[in-house]
């Protein structure tokens, strides 16, 4: 189910976040700084551990702002789950006919597609040096992206039928509107003609 609505209760005040400024911008950086704390040396938090455990909590936050925020900004989409609801799956997306900017939507897929590739090769590597705390963190963020680009693919198509079906019921409400003028013009052509005819009499 879509819900045309355009922040559902984020930002009613009127201030613009600075997700909403730049986009693109906080994505990427959601996107690299895990990599960088997991994959950097240097970047050692007292123990191996307690890396690996900011490294998931930073892809959490990842994931909860790209689902909430940065991919209604970046595709105009969002998505969340309402118990209450008989679909517990909800989306929200822009009104229609809003059309995403081919950059940020290229941006918004892509990085997913090599984020998604980068953890299943980490994973395979974490696999072959035989470390089953990496390949366990690593395992559930592959998780957490996978998960969340099913569901923004999801959120996609139900989109794209809205968008076709708006366009479609404008098209036709056009038709008939000319219709209905076409009409009016013919009965005002005979009623002229038949004035006419009444006068030559």
């Amino acid at each position: 189910m879509i819900v045309n609505n355009r922040e559902l209760g984020f930002h009613d005040d009127g201030e613009i976040s600075i997700v909403q400024s730049y986009p693109v911008f906080i994505y990427l950086i959601t996107q690299i700084l895990p990599i960088i704390v997991y994959f950097c040396p240097h970047i050692q938090i007292y123990s191996n551990d307690i890396s690996y455990i900011f490294f998931l909590i930073l892809e959490v936050i990842e994931f909860i702002l790209v689902k909430n925020e940065i991919g209604f900004e970046l595709i105009g989409i969002k998505w969340f789950f309402d118990p209450s609801s008989d679909e517990i799956l909800q989306f929200s997306n822009r009104s229609a006919p809003y059309v995403p900017k081919v950059f940020e939507s290229n941006v918004f897929w892509i990085a997913f597609f090599i984020e998604i590739a980068l953890w299943i090769m980490t994973i395979i590597g974490t696999i072959a040096q035989k470390t089953l705390y990496g390949f366990i963190i690593t395992f559930l963020v592959l998780g957490l992206y996978v998960t969340n680009l099913l569901i923004f693919m999801r959120g996609q198509s139900k989109a794209l039928k809205e968008a076709t079906d708006y366009t479609r019921n404008t098209l036709l409400t056009e038709q008939v509107e000319f219709a209905k003028v076409a009409e009016n013009d013919e009965i005002i052509d005979n009623i002229s003609n038949e004035d006419s005819y009444e006068e030559s009499a």
